[in-house]
């Protein structure tokens, strides 16, 4: 697509905006990240969401049969295994979103919101007076801002 008119500042218009897309995708996709654990004597399953909030807990009627104590010590390590597989499966999420292009995800999810002002920056950009390299100073500089990757 052409914004600018100049090849090389669409191309880096279209690159800014593909990672937009892939930023909030990789975000509603965590959104709607959960994870389950189950208890070594298969009587308890913890199911976490991507709050990390305890969505469910199921037990076997016959962990009753144990100590409270035992009972309460087995729950934690179970909710504990599930906390972990969410932190397991939103890394392997995560790694999606970088491949190898070394981008800081902090930035990239927290500055998600700035995509949509920096793409109206760089249609201002584009339709003011201007030179190339001024606007290619202004397309890193945007890019560096929502995804915390910057251009040399």
């Amino acid at each position: 697509m052409s914004f600018f008119g100049i090849p090389e500042l669409d191309a880096n218009m279209d690159g800014l905006l593909n990672m937009a897309d892939q930023v909030a995708t990789i975000q509603q996709r965590m959104n709607e990240l959960t994870a389950s654990a189950t208890s070594e004597d298969e009587y308890i399953t913890v199911t976490v969401d991507a709050s990390g909030e305890v969505a469910a807990i199921d037990l076997n009627p016959r962990v009753m049969r144990k100590a409270s104590e035992d009972l309460a010590e087995e729950l934690k390590a179970t909710i504990n295994r599930a906390h972990a597989a969410l932190a397991e499966r939103s890394q392997e999420l995560m790694s999606e979103l970088t491949g190898a292009a070394g981008i800081d995800l902090n930035t990239a999810l927290n500055g998600s919101s700035n995509v949509k002002e920096a793409a109206e920056e760089l249609i201002r950009v584009g339709r003011g007076d201007l030179t190339p390299e001024q606007a290619n100073a202004a397309m890193r500089d945007a890019t560096h801002r929502v995804t915390g990757f910057r251009q040399p």
